[in-house]
């Protein structure tokens, strides 16, 4: 291998070490925030609907369900992070010892590369449930909150 396959090689192996430390600290940082976001307003929205009689009369059983629904959502939204964080690490981690290996052998396997390139563009998929569960506990807070603000104004 010539020097500058083997730069280029040093170089692809650091972008993916860094890449597979962004994928870990994107799926913790967003597991920390929506959880703890979502699951507490959508918590706190019920505890405090159930806590004052008067206002759990006014406002009636709707509001609750949504807010449960998104209490539901938020815990789908972890299950789903960890899922993701499984699924797509391995195959970047594969790619990366492909390429360590490659600095240590010289040799090249374009074919190998391609697979496991390809095996972490299929985990995008995953993506879309997780985007629809944030999207839905968000939605599901929000219509409670307003479906209750209409109920008390009655």
């Amino acid at each position: 291998m010539e020097k500058h396959e083997a730069d280029v090689v040093r170089h692809l192996a650091t972008v993916l070490e860094s890449s597979e430390a962004r994928l870990y600290e994107q799926v913790a940082s967003s597991f920390r925030w929506l959880m703890a976001t979502l699951f507490a307003a959508n918590g706190g929205s019920i505890i405090s609907i159930l806590s004052s009689e008067s206002i759990a009369l006014k406002v009636g059983m709707t509001p609750l369900i949504f807010f449960a629904i998104g209490m539901i959502c938020s815990i789908c939204i972890s299950l789903l992070a960890s899922l993701y964080a499984a699924v797509a690490a391995k195959p970047l981690n594969e790619l990366r010892m492909l390429v360590v290996m490659n600095l240590a052998t010289g040799q090249v396997s374009s074919k190998e590369v391609e697979q496991k390139t390809a095996a972490m563009n299929r985990t995008t998929v995953l993506k879309w449930p997780l985007l629809f569960f944030q999207i839905a506990s968000i939605g599901c807070l929000i219509v409670g909150l307003i479906l209750a603000g209409i109920s008390l104004a009655k």
